[in-house]
């Protein structure tokens, strides 16, 4: 027994000297919670404005059109992503997005109070992380007194500060917040691993939350090498020592390259990132000098102004650049010379670089050259290295005189925070709405085409299309090359009808980028408008010709099939989407449809029934349902999916006409006219509403009524013989038979095969007396 005793103190002893020394007596634990609830509390107060924000840029086809975070289960599902999407290839970040829409469904306030918890989670971490690192032997001596006030202030800055914004309150930027929480917890558990007698389990965790970071963004990828460098510096003697001491953290954590590599070997972001675009690698290095220097650099000391999208100037000739890559070139000098001979600084300036190094160097990025969210983790050494420099000078200033230096690092600390707080509030205004973000981006960089065509798309979703294509117009004015203001004008255009110009300017759109899908599938619907199937279908199978896995070009294709009547193709076309992808809802949807054209009325019920169980709010699949249900006569079944409808959309025009039929189905003509009253205030232009509701009438016998209701529907569609056919049928019973066969004759002329106009106007020429004209009809 002795010698087993003997020989697990001495494990222990081995152990212990590999780990971090904490001084004698640790600041009391109701101190460092109450440090952890400070940063908490002022990061909920610098944010408190941010919850009204809308979804924005990015975020529209990552989240409200994202079919797969409609469901947690099965769980592979939610962690796909679609494809050329800021969460593709990322899922732990998409599956933090499947858990806001299970908990929130599309309210905009879950996305942001999300984003919200992961970054005061993310400070909290980086509190406990700089103040442990403090209290390492090689820190303790200088700053282990300071240990918790140097971590709070650091925390408490980087918290508030307003370059954080663009991660925080653009809600799809979790992208950058969740990876730095998973960065900052790999680090945190790696240290305590290094002070605990029992590491392996803090190693485990640190393995699982770079795991984790790894499958939210690639940066991650920087944080097993950070780790060993971190190692070296406050901890081992050298990056032998680290080696020989932790071998297998370093391996484990190496080992997550593997899972990095594979999530980019699809290149699901090929269209955003990588080679192959009209900027070069060393073109974006050398505008990288520009930005770091000029721009990141500035703004983490005076955040001001801070742009949502920079369109930043690519640096092609030697004068763009040299001044910025001088200074450029002696910070990373000075970095590597402060890791042979000041670690600890050098540390830092290895953090700020290491991390930028992915998105800030060579790899071309086209859709954002310079991106404030880049700035997420970096910024922690920037504040950090000042901070710690503060306090060195108040210790210099002051030297042992504590009271007058702590008063000083108070106001001081208190007078950043709550200027930067401020600032971030002020930011946070700037994103209230998609008009207001795009209206900032243009004050503050007016040649920026890009922020010229968002701001049109803005006002292209509030339904000002003027205004639209007068932005359309300016961002071609700065950029005539760019497809996709060509594409939105196009769109644009169509919404008011003129299909041709819409047209024009998607040719003109394809021309620029022939391998453009979108304006492949917007000129298809402007065909479709005009009735021309065969362009339209043309268009989408070349869409599908460039990426063959694309489920809506499917179902739009198959509709047009449908309006050919060639329902199996159309049918062939809505299952190839649902192959690709099964939560597809509108696929099911449009194969109901197809269905339906079939006779098939029982498999039509079947697909609306498993569009909407996919999406519980698919109002169009429940008018549809109840559709199908009329048609199989089943009144009730059919009231309870439109009354279904209008509850998730008391505007839907559809569901009250349709409700009014069925409710005419079982003769309850009072709830008829009431729905195609609500119908006709909502939409007072469909012909078809005023018929119905004068055939309703005229079941009650109100013929004056019913004639009124007729008037309009003529008035509206001149070439509608069925309202033609009914307006003489309510002029017959009131017994004013000439202008019943006129009414008559004119629904025979615009149809010469409506059997029932001329069967009626047969029994008015009977009733006038004149049997000839009877025979004849």
């Amino acid at each position: 027994m002795k010698a087993r005793r003997a020989t697990g103190e001495s494990r222990a002893t081995r152990q212990r000297s590999s780990a971090v020394a904490l001084p004698d007596k640790s600041p009391p634990r109701w101190k460092i919670w109450g440090a952890a609830a400070i940063v908490v509390a002022a990061g909920l107060a610098a944010y408190a404005n941010s919850f009204q924000g809308p979804f924005v840029y990015d975020d529209t086809t990552s989240i409200p059109k994202n079919p797969h975070i409609r469901r947690l289960w099965p769980i592979w599902e939610a962690m796909r992503a679609p494809p050329q999407q800021t969460v593709a290839g990322r899922p732990i970040l998409s599956l933090s997005l499947a858990l806001n829409y299970a908990a929130c469904e599309l309210d905009v306030r879950g996305y942001h109070a999300g984003n919200l918890i992961v970054h005061v989670l993310s400070a909290v971490v980086l509190f406990g992380l700089i103040r442990r690192t403090l209290l390492t032997d090689r820190m303790r001596e200088r700053f282990g007194g300071a240990s918790l006030s140097l971590g709070l202030t650091c925390a408490l800055i980087w918290a508030v500060h307003p370059l954080q914004t663009s991660s925080v309150t653009y809600i799809i930027q979790r992208a950058e917040s969740l990876m730095g929480l998973f960065y900052l917890l790999t680090f945190y558990c790696a240290v305590r691993g290094f002070a605990s007698l029992r590491g392996r389990w803090w190693y485990a965790a640190a393995l699982a939350s770079c795991v984790l970071g790894m499958g939210t963004k690639e940066v991650t990828a920087t944080a097993p090498l950070l780790v060993l460098l971190y190692d070296r510096t406050f901890i081992s003697r050298s990056f032998r020592e680290a080696m020989r001491r932790r071998w297998g953290l370093y391996l484990a954590l190496a080992s997550t390259w593997g899972l990095v590599a594979a999530l980019m070997a699809t290149a699901p972001r090929s269209e955003s990132v990588g080679f192959g675009f009209d900027i070069t690698a060393l073109d974006y290095a050398r505008t990288q000098c520009n930005v770091i220097v000029l721009y990141y650099l500035k703004l983490s000391f005076f955040p001001h102004p801070l742009v949502f999208d920079y369109g930043w100037p690519i640096a092609r000739r030697f004068v763009d650049f040299a001044p910025a890559g001088l200074a450029l070139a002696v910070l990373l000098g000075a970095t590597a010379a402060a890791l042979r001979y000041r670690p600890r600084w050098g540390f830092l300036g290895a953090w700020f670089f290491l991390i930028l190094g992915p998105s800030s160097s060579f790899l071309p990025i086209a859709s954002e050259v310079a991106a404030e969210h880049r700035m997420y983790l970096p910024l922690a050494a920037v504040v950090a290295g000042a901070v710690t420099g503060a306090y060195l000078l108040c210790r210099r200033l002051f030297g042992e005189r504590a009271l007058p230096r702590r008063l000083t690092a108070c106001a001081l600390t208190g007078a950043v925070v709550l200027t930067l707080s401020v600032l971030t509030a002020l930011r946070n205004l700037d994103y209230r709405t998609k008009v207001s973000i795009w209206e900032d981006t243009i004050d503050k960089r007016p040649d920026n085409h890009r922020a010229h065509n968002n701001l049109g798309v803005a006002y292209w979703e509030k339904d000002q299309l003027d205004r639209a294509i007068g932005l359309y117009d300016k961002a071609l004015e700065l950029n005539p090359r760019y497809s996709y203001s060509y594409n939105n004008r196009g769109i644009a255009y169509e919404g008011m009808g003129e299909w041709d110009r819409a047209i024009r300017d998607f040719d003109t759109a394809i021309e620029l980028n022939p391998k453009y899908i979108l304006a492949y599938s917007s000129r298809a619907v402007a065909y479709e408008k005009k009735g021309e199937w065969d362009e339209a279908i043309r268009d989408y199978t070349k869409a599908l010709e460039l990426d063959p896995n694309l489920p809506s070009e499917y179902s739009n294709r198959g509709a047009a099939y449908a309006h050919k009547g060639d329902f199996d193709l159309a049918i062939a076309d809505y299952e190839r989407a649902i192959a690709l992808a099964p939560r597809f809802a509108p696929a099911y949807n449009n194969r109901a449809i197809a269905l339906g054209g079939k006779g098939d009325w029982g498999g039509a019920v079947r697909d609306y029934s498993k569009a909407v169980e996919l999406d519980p709010n698919y109002v169009s699949a429940y008018v549809g349902r109840g559709g199908a249900h009329k048609k199989m006569r089943r009144w009730d079944l059919a009231i309870r999916d439109f009354t279904l409808a209008i509850e998730r959309d008391p505007n839907s025009s559809s569901a009250y006409t349709q409700r009014g039929i069925t409710y005419g189905e079982k003769s309850q003509w009072n709830r008829a006219i009431a729905d195609y009253d609500r119908a006709s205030r909502l939409d007072p232009n469909v012909p078809r509403i005023y018929n119905n509701r004068g055939i309703a009438r005229g079941n009650k016998g109100q013929w004056d009524l019913a004639i009124r209701d007729y008037d309009r529907a003529v008035q509206l569609d001149p070439n509608f013989a069925l309202a033609f056919n009914n307006r003489g049928l309510a002029y017959k019973n009131k017994g004013l038979l000439d202008l019943a066969i006129r009414d008559y004759g004119k629904a025979v002329a615009l149809d010469p095969t409506y059997a029932f106009a001329h069967n009626n106007r047969g029994i008015a020429y009977g009733q006038k007396g004149d049997f000839r004209e009877a025979v004849l009809d």
